[in-house]
């Protein structure tokens, strides 16, 4: 067989599709998204133990090259707008960072009554919302465990009735 004759059909590539396109984008985005964070880690590790506490208060930038589609929790379908929420809220338990296992966050401590269907949270005292024109006078006020309520019900519901 000569080498100059081809068979097409083995050498035909479909086009990718507008979806296939953007997913592959998107999916590309996240993955220098990772990359950026390891070698800030990196850096950050590499840069002795600070000296100083930690600042309350401030501006966070964060630069993305794919629109958000939302930070509200409900809504977060991407790693991406996930990590950015994680700045920004808080639960009443997190996982610890070796073990993984729940250790408080907004809760101060918590119990598992009734054979595994209650669980009791005491909410951590002194713990604010942000300031925002939204409060009376525009200082947030401290969280209480209505709004743990607000917010469990919400999920429960979903984002169409809350």
């Amino acid at each position: 067989m000569p080498g100059h004759l081809r068979n097409p059909l083995l050498h035909a590539r479909a086009k990718p599709s507008a979806e296939d396109e953007h997913l592959a984008r998107q999916q590309f985005g996240e993955m220098v998204e990772l990359v950026w964070l390891a070698w800030a880690l990196v850096v950050m590790g590499c840069s002795g133990p600070a000296e100083q506490l930690p600042r309350r208060g401030g501006i966070l930038s964060y630069n993305r090259n794919l629109p958000d589609h939302s930070l509200d929790p409900w809504y977060i379908t991407s790693l991406a707008e996930r990590e950015i929420a994680e700045q920004i809220y808080e639960g009443l338990l997190q996982p610890d960072t070796v073990t993984f296992e729940p250790v408080p966050c907004l809760a101060d401590s918590w119990s598992v009554e009734d054979s595994g269907k209650t669980y009791v949270f005491r909410l951590r005292k002194g713990v604010r919302f942000q300031d925002n024109a939204c409060f009376p006078y525009g200082r947030g006020r401290e969280v209480t465990i209505e709004d743990v309520r607000f917010s469990f019900e919400r999920n429960l519901r979903g984002p169409r009735t809350s």
